[in-house]
């Protein structure tokens, strides 16, 4: 079953419909944006709290073949042909690095996940430039605006992690994840969450309705979750 499939508020990447998006966002002349080296090298977290440094994983990993490679050869790259020995970082080999390690450790992140704050941190510890925005301090529009600038980096020099509640978009699923966007389509006002969910299908869903499940209260620190925009 596709998991994403379950709401309404979401297109399942994997439904017609949703290939159909990412098709004419990346052939797009009126503003689409997507980044096709982060999309290409995506891969799922490999454990059960792993979705905050997967997605660190995966933005600095596409961050380092953008400095290698042209993103455009990976626009014609199938994911499942991708080469993954290239890729830089993974969620496991990120405790590898002593400055994650200054940040948090695998079994803090097994027991509690991660917050938004510690995941803008561990971008940080690995030589990123950061802008970590909370939604109660925020808005739709400044994060359009956000995403949009962090999104037109074809070649993954900057890149943008959501952290957000599943229960707005999927009523019956109560947990917090955190995840990478992978492109943005004005036409529809919807982005492109690549879900690292090791049982969820990305998903197309709008800023409007992403901004909501956003604007949700993380308990462990009394704060609303947020996003982080990472350059490098």
């Amino acid at each position: 079953m596709d998991t994403a499939s379950a709401s309404s508020k979401v297109i399942s990447l994997s439904s017609a419909e949703g290939k159909t998006l990412l098709k004419n966002v990346s052939k797009s002349k009126a503003g689409g944006l997507v980044q096709p080296i982060l999309y290409t090298i995506f891969t799922k977290q490999v454990t059960p709290a792993g979705c905050g440094m997967q997605s660190c994983a995966m933005l600095l990993s596409a961050n380092d073949l953008g400095k290698q490679y042209d993103a455009q050869s990976f626009m014609t790259i199938k994911p499942s042909s991708f080469d993954s020995g290239l890729v830089a970082y993974t969620e496991q080999s990120m405790y590898s690095f002593p400055q994650t390690l200054q940040v948090t450790n695998s079994a803090a992140v097994s027991k509690y996940g991660m917050t938004l704050s510690e995941v803008a941190m561990v971008l940080k510890s690995h030589g990123c430039t950061v802008k970590e925005v909370h939604s109660s301090h925020s808005s739709p529009a400044e994060f359009r605006s956000d995403l949009t600038e962090a999104l037109s980096h074809f070649d993954s020099r900057c890149g943008i992690i959501v952290n957000f509640s599943r229960s707005k978009l999927w009523p019956n699923i109560h947990r917090s994840h955190h995840s990478p966007l992978g492109a943005y389509d004005p036409t529809t006002d919807c982005v492109l969450v690549l879900d690292t969910g090791i049982e969820m299908s990305s998903f197309w869903v709008s800023v409007e309705d992403l901004f909501t499940a956003m604007s949700t209260r993380d308990y462990v620190v009394n704060k609303s979750r947020g996003y982080c925009v990472a350059c490098k």
